[in-house]
């Protein structure tokens, strides 16, 4: 009878048993799948870090701080996360191309204000052109920060370039702005540039030169340029090629130059920095030279610049200079 008994059990126990070992497989598929789930959810934590490291390492070193807390749990911030990331991926791409200003935000901004900058990415590639007018970017805005040196510069540069006959051999002692560089070979004229590792683009009336001060290798050009429009600029400066000037340049030939100018002050110090010489000094340095139009670009405010008489030689400002060789 007790058999009996065990065994009638185990049979009802069979349904209940199948039940549990049924539960059983199932709670171990979705222990997998969660396990799984949690895996990619790291995975994509992890990718979109690496992706913020990529899209804010121009001059955020906090944001790359920020981006390795965050994969250590800091997950409040995954929102922000998430929206800076998107720029970095393909459909905020798209959407930036598609052109539309509110789709600017704080980090498409800071790198298009990198790229403009005379040391930002265009420089770093040798392409930079100087903007008579800067442009700063922000988010969902763009707007007008200064009006640049250039827009005087280039202009009065490139009418003394243009009333040469041509084609004239141009020497252009390393500017920096292929803006200029440009207009002279657009006006006809064939030009060489001293300083630069290399042209950009292949034309044909443009190539580069070895060429320090005192080198006599080089024959003589029709027009010379000498631009140095910062005082703190690493170009071209007056004081460095002054005395190798005429060696350069033919009998009766052309310089034109843009050079920033310091002005005394009241002690003897000079209101630029000590790079810059004074207008007095610039002249004394042409000794021998005819000048023939001389001016003085002076910024009065962000937007605003003068182009009056050089008749006081110790202001600041910028002087712009056409001379031809005299002897």
């Amino acid at each position: 009878m007790q058999s009996y008994l065990r065994r009638l059990g185990y049979r009802a126990l069979r349904p209940v048993m199948a039940r549990l070992q049924e539960l059983e497989q199932t709670f171990d598929a979705g222990t997998r799948v969660i396990d799984r789930k949690i895996q990619d959810s790291w995975h994509d934590q992890n990718v979109r870090t690496d992706h913020l490291k990529i899209l804010l390492t121009v001059d955020h070193e906090t944001a790359r701080e920020t981006a390795d807390l965050m994969a250590a749990g800091i997950h409040a911030l995954r929102a922000d996360l998430d929206a800076l990331v998107e720029w970095g991926s393909p459909p905020g791409l798209a959407r930036l191309r598609q052109g539309t200003l509110r789709e600017v935000d704080a980090a498409v901004a800071t790198a298009l204000n990198r790229a403009a900058d005379r040391d930002g990415f265009a420089a770093q590639a040798g392409v930079y052109f100087e903007p008579p007018a800067q442009v700063t970017w922000g988010p969902g805005r763009a707007w007008i920060a200064e009006v640049t040196a250039g827009s005087v510069v280039n202009p009065f540069l490139a009418v003394q370039i243009g009333r040469l006959e041509r084609p004239a051999e141009v020497l252009d002692l390393a500017n920096g702005d292929l803006a200029l560089d440009l207009a002279v070979v657009g006006l006809g004229h064939r030009l060489a540039i001293a300083g630069r590792d290399g042209f950009p683009i292949d034309h044909p009336r443009v190539q580069t030169i070895e060429l320090t001060p005192g080198d006599g290798t080089v024959a003589p050009f029709d027009a010379v340029l000498l631009v140095t429009t910062a005082p703190g600029d690493t170009g071209p400066r007056l004081e460095r090629w002054g005395s190798s000037l005429p060696g350069l340049v033919k009998p009766g030939g052309l310089l034109a130059a843009a050079l920033a100018v310091g002005a005394p002050g009241p002690d003897g110090a000079e209101s630029l920095p000590a790079e810059a010489m004074t207008g007095s000094e610039v002249l004394k340095a042409l000794d021998g030279w005819d000048v023939t139009d001389r001016a003085l670009a002076v910024q009065r405010n962000a937007f605003t610049w003068d182009v009056v008489a050089d008749d006081n030689p110790g202001e600041a400002g910028i002087l712009l200079v056409s001379a031809r060789r005299s002897r």
